[in-house]
């Protein structure tokens, strides 16, 4: 039986909406085309489709394209899809199973390929995000997900440079591309160029004020002021080029060699090693346990750097810092100077760093008389 009229209508309109980001509309006509014909699978796939893209929609994704799998399951899109939608879903070990069954229909889809690529990238498996997408743009040189995506597992690696060439050809070719500017703040800080860092993550969220990945990385390029913090970053960054296993490793090695040095301290100076000892305890606990945090909560005092963060960071920066502040007053209230003027001289690296900017900002304004002289 040919299609009726109707549904051909309906299913068209609602891949208008959907391509539209009219999300909702869509799904009243991808439904009432499904409605006319049940048995075909395009339908349930257009509105798969849309659910995809809608947020909070992501289970129903997922059941409506199981269903046009159920009724048509040589389709290499239904499972480029299903991989996609598994990995909105955090389900990426999945997701790569699932491309696989779709590259096995279609070698050259574009989608599960770069669904792969993807849960390669949350899973931190940088080396095979590099080579899937790399197939990706074998197929696709134009292919702007896929050239962002290789451009971060290149970073990730330690490969700077050739990240850095990735991220430059694809701002050549779409200057307007939110991802590729961000990827470019994250390669300049990775450089220690905080600067430019922060020029890149500002146009980012020029182009998309929501774009969460970018705020992050401006909060990273306002801390980068700090030296402390710097070098905080760069360790952080090379530690994210192993694998998880790896990186548990290394924190459980920190972790020894701090529970070594408390004891020692401890041991050789006594009721002095204490005081060394919460120095070494509070040291631990900012850099390894709350950063980030401890970092964010002089930025509270920018006026401009603060609306970059969220409620929930800021209760993070307020713990951290009541943290930092009890192990002060402990040495503070024993009279421990030396150990506490090694935490003041900290806070005031900190300080300097939110506070040198605005200095430097005042005594560049030219003087009326300048003014005036031009």
């Amino acid at each position: 039986m040919s299609d009726a009229p109707g549904y051909q209508a309906n299913l068209q309109r609602g891949e208008l909406l959907r391509q539209q980001g009219r999300y909702a509309e869509a799904e009243k006509y991808l439904q009432q085309a499904i409605g006319e014909q049940p048995s075909h699978a395009e339908g349930y796939y257009e509105l798969a489709f849309c659910y995809c893209n809608w947020s909070g929609h992501g289970k129903k994704a997922l059941e409506t394209i199981d269903r046009a799998i159920a009724l048509d399951p040589n389709r290499a899109e239904f499972f480029s899809l299903r991989a996609w939608i598994l990995g909105n879903l955090d389900r990426n070990k999945e997701a790569i199973q699932v491309g696989d069954l779709a590259l096995e229909l279609n070698p050259y889809s574009v989608l599960a390929l770069n669904a792969q690529t993807r849960a390669y990238s949350d899973l931190q498996n940088w080396k095979q995000a590099e080579t899937h997408a790399r197939r990706t743009l074998a197929i696709n040189a134009r292919n702007e997900l896929a050239a962002n995506l290789l451009a971060v597992a290149l970073r990730q690696q330690g490969k700077l440079r050739e990240s850095a060439a990735v991220t430059a050809g694809l701002l050549a070719q779409v200057p307007d591309n939110a991802m590729a500017q961000c990827n470019a703040g994250w390669s300049a800080l990775q450089m220690g160029d905080h600067r430019r860092a922060n020029q890149h993550f500002l146009e980012a969220l020029r182009l998309d004020p929501n774009y969460d990945y970018a705020r992050r990385g401006l909060l990273h390029s306002f801390n980068s002021r700090v030296w402390i913090y710097r070098l905080y970053f760069q360790f952080i960054a090379w530690l994210g080029k192993y694998r998880k296993e790896m990186r548990i490793f290394f924190f459980l090695v920190v972790y020894v060699v701090y529970r070594l040095a408390v004891t020692a301290l401890r041991t050789e100076f006594g009721p002095e090693g204490i005081h060394w000892a919460y120095v070494v305890i509070t040291l631990y606990f900012v850099i390894f346990g709350f950063g980030r945090s401890f970092a964010n909560l002089f930025l509270l005092l920018d006026p401009f750097a603060r609306y970059a963060i969220t409620r929930k960071e800021m209760g993070g920066s307020l713990f951290a810092g009541t943290l930092y502040g009890l192990f002060l007053g402990l040495l503070i209230a024993g009279q421990a100077w030396p150990q506490a003027a090694v935490l003041i001289a900290i806070l005031a690296f900190f300080l300097w760093g939110v506070l040198a900017p605005r200095f430097q900002d005042a005594f560049a304004r030219k003087s009326p008389d300048e003014v005036v002289a031009e």
